[in-house]
């Protein structure tokens, strides 16, 4: 048993501690050794959600000859992504410059002082399909280190910063989106659908902002196809990592945390700008996912994709186990999930993906598709349960565990579902660790989501000592290096903080300075598909947070507050004042107008509505 990973409170990293391959952490340990022993090193960058790097474990690294040469000739390290996703991000970028490659499993090699001179992902045991094979690969490489005597040329990991690329324009950068967008599914063309849900929330915006046609029908097609395909979990909600095809329809079965937590909050914005009931059912499927990984001290990271070591084989159904479920009508069930037509096979099963919308589910059944949709969900679901789940890493890193938690608290309130866990949670919270409320040293990322769901708290409990906690956590990051911006698929935390910067600052003037917003939007970036979030929140700079203030403990107040909630603004703060002062003069203004009845101000950069205490006449108005 490998000692070193047993330790470890990694999942994937204790996966592997049976494994021949002798595994080190990524430390300055092992990179020490590598240096006295003048070898280079093999990383291993993977995750326990990872169905391909479940695969290469099994193939490659129980191999006792492959293992026998790396023991012998390198110094392996294993790394978790959900653990050090910095280390990632910098491995990844550093084998894509090098190979054209990246993803995961993530294969490096790199000199002992952190130079990376060759890398891949999954590499069989021997060449198979065109790919080389991981003995002739390992064979080359120590020859060309021999050769070289150690002194290759790479890409030194550590020391690449985001001075490349160019300034950000936001409507340039819609642009460039739609040119590569698919008209026929949504997403963006390609062999492969991954959700972007950045892109999404700049094309939602410009659609708001600029009533720009093609970017309303680009978002509406991709969320209503990632809606009604195999990418959400048709039965237990919750959307996997991406499909293998442009429709939507045949996924890799991993669920991550953080991925839902950023498709959440889109879904929720969808919902409050397009009004349409499907996204809504899109936010409750959610929100069951979320229940069904929760307890009192957060989320799990995520579900693996394999169960029974068959990727997908807890998702998909036959047409027999259909008919089983359903005797008294299964002809409906087949139909609406596309299993009577060709496509959507993975190992003999079916992948359900919706073959009618709501409107069509009335037509042709004449039932009320909220039910039907319900009660087929409820039957399918109970079968569901009999079967070996797949795998769940309870690790409950800080980072998509306060990302999910926003995105609770937004749909809560939204839904009215009771979200007391994810409040008592947060109350908890003091000092911001890598693993939420249990320790390891923190990342960026990690006090920026704390941050902005600490916001998104005070917004639902008006309770002030969240937003000194949101105020503190950006204190601590604020004079450091800023991460580059890379949205893979969620919004850069670098973007996040500039966002939480702006709906502070509309809730206390002045407390950020308007330099510290200018270094995040003054940023470079390359690719607009990984760039979105910066060219809406350079938007969001020049146009305004819509601020919302609530006046009031009444119950007049409390429905503007669930009124304010569900209004659409690319980004909004709302703010209850229950007391008779305020710091500030503008609100204070408005309690002296109210004297503490229920009643809502909407300002826009530094224009504010009359004030309004009928909920239904509470709305935001776009301002250029």
């Amino acid at each position: 048993m490998n000692q070193k990973l047993a330790k470890s409170s990694s999942s994937y990293l204790r996966e592997a501690i049976s494994q021949p391959v002798e595994w080190r952490i990524w430390n300055d340990e092992a990179f020490a050794e590598a240096k006295n022993l003048n070898r280079p090193i093999l990383v291993d960058v993977g995750a326990s959600w990872c169905h391909w790097c479940h695969v290469m474990d099994r193939e490659t690294y129980d191999n006792e000859d492959i293992a026998r040469i790396i023991n012998e000739n390198f110094i392996p390290i294993k790394v978790d992504r959900d653990e050090m996703p910095d280390i990632d991000r910098k491995l990844q970028k550093a084998v894509y410059e090098i190979t054209g490659q990246s993803g995961w499993p993530l294969t490096v090699f790199m000199t002992p002082e952190g130079l990376v001179f060759f890398g891949g992902t999954y590499f069989p045991p021997e060449d198979k399909l065109g790919i080389p094979g991981m003995k002739r690969v390992l064979t080359s490489v120590i020859s060309y280190w021999k050769d070289t005597k150690g002194n290759v040329e790479g890409v030194k990991f550590n020391q690449l910063k985001n001075t490349e690329g160019t300034e950000i324009d936001p409507q340039l950068t819609t642009e460039s989106i739609l040119t590569y967008f698919d008209w026929d599914f949504g997403g963006i063309e390609g062999g492969m659908k991954f959700p972007h849900p950045p892109v999404d929330s700049l094309l939602l915006a410009e659609a708001y902002w600029n009533n720009d046609d093609l970017a309303k029908k680009a978002v509406y097609l991709t969320l209503k196809n990632m809606y009604m395909g195999g990418l959400m979990d048709q039965v237990g909600g919750g959307f996997h990592r991406y499909t293998v095809d442009r429709e939507w329809w045949v996924p890799h079965f991993e669920k991550l945390l953080i991925d839902n937590a950023e498709i959440l909050i889109t879904y929720v914005n969808a919902y409050t700008y397009f009004r349409d009931e499907q996204f809504l059912d899109a936010i409750n499927m959610s929100i069951s996912f979320l229940d069904s990984i929760r307890d009192d001290d957060g989320l799990a990271s995520s579900v693996d994709a394999d169960s029974e070591g068959v990727e997908g084989k807890y998702y998909t159904w036959t047409v027999n186990e259909v008919k089983e479920i359903f005797p008294e009508n299964p002809e409906r069930v087949i139909r609406l999930f596309s299993m009577d037509i060709p496509g959507g096979e993975v190992e003999g099963r079916k992948v359900l993906k919706r073959k009618y919308d709501n409107e069509e589910i009335s037509k042709r059944f004449g039932v009320n598709p909220t039910v039907f949709l319900t009660e087929t969900r409820r039957r399918m679901l109970a079968e569901r349960m009999k079967r070996i789940p797949p795998m769940i890493d309870k690790n409950k890193y800080s980072y998509p565990n306060f990302r999910a938690v926003e995105a609770y608290l937004w749909a809560g309130e939204l839904l009215d579902v009771n979200t007391t866990w994810a409040q008592q949670l947060l109350k908890r919270v003091n000092k911001i660790t890598r693993r939420i409320n249990s320790g390891g040293e923190p990342l960026f990322e990690d006090f920026a989501a704390a941050a902005s769901c600490m916001i998104k708290a005070y917004e639902i409990t008006s309770d002030e000592g969240l937003l000194d906690k949101a105020i503190s956590y950006v204190d601590e990051i604020k004079e450091v290096e800023f991460p580059p911006i890379e949205e893979q698929p969620s919004f850069s935390p670098t973007v996040l903080l500039g966002m939480i910067i702006l709906k502070i600052n509309s809730i206390r003037p002045g407390t950020f300075s308007e330099s510290l917003l200018n270094r995040i939007t003054g940023m470079k970036a390359g690719d607009p598909l990984f760039s979105s979030g910066l060219a809406l929140l350079r938007e969001l700079k020049r146009r305004g947070v819509a601020h919302i203030v609530i006046t009031g403990d009444d119950e007049n107040s409390r429905k503007l507050l669930r009124r304010a909630v569900s209004l659409y603004y690319p980004l909004k703060v709302v703010e209850r004042v229950k007391g008779e002062k305020h710091d500030n003069p503008v609100i204070n203004s408005m309690l002296t107008k109210t004297k503490g009845n229920g009643t809502a101000f909407v300002c826009v950069g530094h224009k504010c509505s009359p004030p309004v205490s009928d909920p239904t006449l509470l709305i935001v108005r776009p301002e250029s």
